[in-house]
């Protein structure tokens, strides 16, 4: 095989992964955000909630990140 095909290959690898692993992760991390939220009565949650202020924001960001590369791989499959 040639460089060209190559590089063809490990794009479309890499974007099949991105195309089952981001979705996947959002879900993951909004059911996890679900839990941190709800569970704040619990003490070992609301300790660890008040420990990490910006752990909902971190969170929120990186499901962002995920929706976005889910999205993005979606647009390039249909390109």
């Amino acid at each position: 095989m040639d460089l060209k095909n190559e590089i063809t290959t490990f794009f479309n690898d890499v974007k099949d992964i991105a195309k089952i692993v981001a979705p996947v992760m959002a879900f993951v991390g909004i059911i996890g955000a679900g839990v941190i939220y709800t569970g704040a009565a619990l003490p070992i949650i609301g300790n660890w909630k008040r420990n990490n202020p910006d752990l909902m924001n971190t969170i929120f960001v990186g499901m962002i990140v995920l929706i976005a590369a889910g999205t993005i791989s979606g647009l390039i499959a249909y390109t």
